[in-house]
């Protein structure tokens, strides 16, 4: 949570904050200014993890370049059926199942990295569903911090690379977006796979 957020909750004062949520926030006091441009900052995170989540790529996390548990493939698998459920309640539903299985491989095992990657879809799925909140700046973290350690855990895995370079492009500089850095990821996925068509279409662009 940004330093002003922290200081307006400690004096009990979170209006500027709950203001700038809802839309309310236009009066030209720094907190109001702050917050506002803290949820602007919010939304630009959330539209990057739509378009990395939106490409298609966890029917790519196969076992063979993704390791790990049986029970942290089921979260990706729920994950992705998520994607083709209409109704917005059964959505949230798959994806707490998701997101809890993959909290319980994690649970068992840290270093799996199939886990991490599920964690990171669940979670960032639901981030896409959900009204922008205090919560937001948290979960924006962890699922930062879960594509990192997935990469970290499957450096090799052409879906993992893709996801994190695709983030990376589409993150505001201000926000820890690297265009370059982003692109080279992909091309070393397509290095190591050249015939993985989300790759393909991240360097191709729109």
């Amino acid at each position: 949570m940004p330093v002003i957020c922290r200081q307006h909750h400690r004096a009990g004062n979170p209006v500027p904050y709950a203001r700038a949520f809802s839309g309310a926030c236009t009066d030209r006091t720094d907190a109001c200014r702050s917050a506002t441009r803290s949820v602007h900052m919010l939304r630009a995170t959330t539209l990057a993890l739509a378009v990395v989540l939106l490409a298609g790529l966890v029917p790519f996390a196969r076992a063979d370049t993704l390791p790990g548990s049986t029970r942290a493939h089921e979260a990706l698998a729920l994950c992705d059926a998520s994607t083709r459920e209409t109704d917005r309640q059964l959505r949230f539903a798959l994806l707490d199942r998701g997101l809890a299985a993959a909290e319980l491989a994690l649970g068992e095992d840290d270093a799996d990295a199939a886990a991490h990657f599920a964690v990171f879809c669940n979670l960032g799925r639901q981030l896409q569903l959900r009204s922008i909140g205090l919560l937001t700046f948290f979960d924006i973290r962890r699922v930062r911090r879960e594509i990192d350690r997935t990469l970290e855990l499957a450096p090799r895995s052409p879906g993992v690379l893709t996801a994190k370079g695709l983030m990376l492009i589409q993150l505001p500089r201000l926000l820890g977006g690297d265009t370059s850095e982003g692109q080279r990821l992909i091309r070393r996925a397509l290095e190591l796979e050249p015939d993985f068509e989300p790759a393909r279409k991240a360097l191709e662009g729109p």
